[in-house]
């Protein structure tokens, strides 16, 4: 190993413990500081210069999660998440259909505006309605959270792999549109909902075998006139999507900013701007220079010849095995340092826009395994204030992400 290659892997080994404990008692830092410190350490030690610092951050992801989170605030002050919740809890008449209803809106609204902020949304609205119903919170977190992560699989927009794999794809020019992704991805995701949902059914039939107290749903607050005009600019651009030659990052910012230049009064858009998590942005940003400290050392190189026996093999081998290997290396490395490590990689396989597909898949439903999986089980389970250890987690992680993935795998092949 080079002296470079072994700075890199020092600097890459010693940021993801900062972001995977998340705090140390002696050393108060988080995930997005963590891994600035990472991409700080990259620069400042050689490994990686200014201008490639600069350059290796994918501004197609970063812009349309920021055009994301401003769709979505908006929503967010025009009452729409309110009224979902409110729906999904009126028509639920028993605890086994309440969960099903959970987990489908969490499910379907997680492809459309991000999981990770639809779980951020909804769980303060859900832990206020189990409490009044006396209901037991851990399998409705459990649903609100790994469904969360299902359903996101569906749309290139559903989180932040997928903008990663949707920005990289484009880059290296597979033919992997928006519309071609959701074609494969919307069927194959609503199946793997439903097989979802009987599962954790199943496996929480003790827990659900319980009296319904009628509910106390709270009034959802409208703003009518801020709720039409920002649907009408969702679905505008969700049309600018599925044209081709339609950058979705630029689209999504547009009607952000089409939002804005609507009513600079009510929201302001520096309300809305402040609410922005610019801390997550800040997260990706270090990632990004993190994994091309990498790349550039030469590691990641050997990284894929020591796995290129993996893809040595049959065709359906190469898929089964890049699921596999995206499931456990999503949870040893995370999720998005997973994917841009295995960039190089996609390029050689045969038939690279299905197996990007296949990658998208993998590493969304490798979130579920753990309660450290994806940021969407962090933000459900500090919200709800419910005590949940790393092994009662395990214990509904492990058969959901087998199942998911097995089902899933196994209908992206025969579709795609």
């Amino acid at each position: 190993m080079t002296p470079l290659a072994l700075k890199a892997l020092v600097i890459f080994g010693l940021s993801y413990v900062l972001i995977s404990v998340r705090q140390i008692r002696w050393l108060p830092l988080g995930r997005p500081s963590s891994a600035m410190v990472g991409a700080t350490l990259m620069v400042m030690c050689g490994v990686v210069s200014p201008q490639q610092a600069y350059a290796c951050v994918d501004g197609n992801t970063i812009v349309l999660l920021l055009g994301m989170m401003v769709l979505t605030e908006h929503l967010r002050d025009a009452g729409f998440f309110q009224l979902a919740a409110r729906w999904t809890f009126q028509v639920a008449r028993t605890p086994r259909s309440l969960l099903f209803w959970l987990a489908m809106t969490s499910g379907i609204l997680s492809a459309l505006f991000v999981n990770d902020t639809i779980c951020l949304l909804l769980t303060p609205l859900v832990v206020e309605v189990l409490t009044q119903a006396r209901l037991p919170r851990f399998p409705y977190l459990m649903a609100l959270a790994t469904a969360s992560n299902i359903g996101s699989v569906m749309t290139l927009v559903g989180n932040p792999q997928n903008m990663i794999i949707g920005s990289l794809a484009e880059q290296h020019q597979h033919g992997l549109t928006y519309l071609f992704f959701a074609s494969r991805l919307v069927p194959v995701g609503l199946i793997c909902l439903g097989f979802h949902i009987l599962l954790l059914q199943w496996l929480f039939r003790r827990e659900l075998a319980v009296a319904w107290t009628e509910l106390s749903i709270p009034e959802a607050k409208i703003d009518r006139p801020l709720l039409i005009r920002t649907l009408v600019v969702a679905a505008l651009v969700s049309m600018g999507f599925c044209f081709q030659g339609v950058n979705p990052a630029w689209a999504t910012l547009s009607g952000a900013s089409l939002l804005f230049l609507f009513d600079q009064r009510h929201p302001a858009p520096a309300d809305i701007l402040a609410r922005v998590n610019w801390l997550l942005l800040l997260f990706f940003a270090g990632l990004f220079i993190l994994v091309h400290g990498l790349e550039t050392s030469g590691l990641v190189a050997e990284i894929n010849s020591l796995a290129h026996p993996l893809w040595e093999t049959s065709l359906l081998m190469q898929k089964i095995n890049l699921v596999w290997v995206s499931v456990i290396g999503c949870n040893i490395v995370s999720n998005v340092p997973f994917i841009k490590l295995l960039e190089g990689q996609m390029t050689e396989f045969a038939n690279p826009a299905q197996m990007w597909m296949l990658l998208a898949l993998a590493t969304t439903y490798a979130g579920n395994l753990t309660l450290l999986g994806s940021v969407a089980n962090v933000i459900v389970m500090e919200m709800s204030g419910e005590p949940v250890g790393f092994w009662q987690y395990f214990r509904i992680g492990l058969p959901v992400t087998v199942l998911s993935c097995v089902v899933g795998t196994t209908l992206l092949i025969l579709i795609a």
